[in-house]
């Protein structure tokens, strides 16, 4: 199973993304800044992007990328920085 850092541009404030919430809801997401999210998923990168991308507008903006072993953090949100400890090989 790997880690991924999801981070997303929601650019019509005034679309209805409930659907998108829930996709990151079934993945178990932890939201670490405002549109950024973390998760771990058996699927590859394209999977995760294709699935979240099927929940949103095409000018909007995504960005899948796995967690490897050297990063750093500041400021995040619940608790996400120790998601990503558990996660540190």
């Amino acid at each position: 199973m790997a880690s991924y850092l999801i981070s997303y541009d929601l650019r019509k404030p005034a679309r209805n993304y409930d659907s998108l919430y829930a996709v990151l809801t079934q993945y178990q997401a932890v939201r670490s800044l405002q549109s950024v999210c973390l998760l771990d998923s058996g699927q590859n990168a394209a999977q995760v992007r294709d699935t979240l991308r099927s929940h949103m507008d095409a000018d909007d903006g995504l960005l899948v990328i796995e967690i490897g072993q050297l990063w750093a953090s500041y400021g995040l949100l619940n608790n996400s920085g120790a998601w990503l400890q558990k996660r540190r090989p």
